[in-house]
């Protein structure tokens, strides 16, 4: 389960381009759409399974998505 921190940062959208990994793509889908729909601080944004679906990614894509929201200390993941 993830639940979000209490600062929700989006920085600036890096440009598009052929050497941007899908991870990070993604890890910006995520934390816009916590913005996007206002997620309070604790509310779960699903499963693991359920997220990855959502996204229509592979576990470890999702997983390098996960690391950089959490670096960007947009949400968390809890066991």
């Amino acid at each position: 389960m993830w639940e979000c921190s209490i600062e929700l940062q989006v920085g600036p959208t890096p440009p598009v381009g052929g050497t941007k990994k899908l991870g990070s793509t993604i890890a910006r889908d995520i934390e816009a759409d916590i913005v996007r729909r206002g997620w309070p601080v604790g509310e779960s944004l699903g499963s693991e399974h359920a997220v990855q679906q959502r996204y229509g990614v592979s576990r470890s894509v999702l997983r390098e998505a996960v690391r950089l929201v959490e670096h960007h200390q947009v949400a968390r993941m809890r066991r």
